[in-house]
């Protein structure tokens, strides 16, 4: 699974300083934590925009088919962006991934220049603006629906657009992504996370965001999340 530009070990890079985004997570014996480098002090890993680094020890998933198999989360959120990319979806810039001893996983990503996330590009847009932002949402996460993929921690936070025209949409960790059985089922557990999460959103915004689907699903994805967070109270 190791990725290996230049000559960048795998001890190097888990032992090099990293400006912490967040607290780490922690799960049981497991640790999970993200950070950011200026990729000037890490010239191994060539020319980007500034990195998020991912460093997990002992942070397992278990794949739906081998539910025995302990797989790092990491290793599953390589395999994601990997697919998402390849159905068009605008995913971060895979630098490295490796995996060393003591259950350690590595995943460097590139920043993506330029944009923000989904209440900021949405805050005081004009109307026809916030209809394309949103018509974009529903392109992207219909890509991914449609081929029976969950996001799994689809949050405002994880929707990251463009300041420029026309509002290119990208999505970011793909930590918790796995297939599931039908796009409906895909698409109604996200779309219902991030209503749940962004009181923002009002019933045009959905329809908006719905016309990125194709018919039926899109039918059958509204009856399913209307009644979502504020949605209801806005129409």
């Amino acid at each position: 699974m190791a990725q290996r530009p230049g000559s960048a070990d795998f001890e190097s890079l888990w032992s090099r300083t990293v400006a912490p985004l967040e607290p780490p997570n922690r799960r049981g014996d497991g640790t999970s934590e993200v950070g950011v480098v200026d990729p000037a002090a890490w010239p191994d890993l060539g020319a980007h925009p500034r990195l998020y680094v991912k460093r997990q020890r002992a942070f397992y998933c278990r794949p739906a088919w081998n539910a025995f198999r302990r797989t790092p989360t990491l290793r599953r959120e390589l395999r994601f962006i990997r697919r998402a990319r390849s159905l068009g979806v605008a995913v971060p810039d895979v630098v490295h991934y490796d995996e060393g001893a003591s259950e350690r996983a590595l995943l460097i990503l590139a920043e993506i220049p330029g944009v923000q996330d989904l209440a900021l590009a949405v805050a005081g847009a004009l109307p026809r603006e916030r209809n394309t932002v949103f018509e974009n949402v529903g392109k992207m996460l219909a890509k991914l629906h449609c081929a029976g993929i969950l996001h799994g921690a689809i949050y405002p936070k994880h929707v990251l657009v463009e300041f420029a025209a026309p509002h290119m949409v990208w999505l970011i960790d793909f930590e918790k992504a796995r297939r599931v059985m039908s796009p409906l089922k895909a698409a109604t557990r996200d779309l219902a996370r991030l209503l749940r999460h962004a009181p923002f959103v009002t019933a045009a915004d959905l329809d908006s965001l719905l016309g990125g689907y194709p018919e039926p699903l899109r039918n059958r994805v509204r009856s399913h999340v209307a009644g979502y967070g504020d949605v209801q109270a806005k129409r």
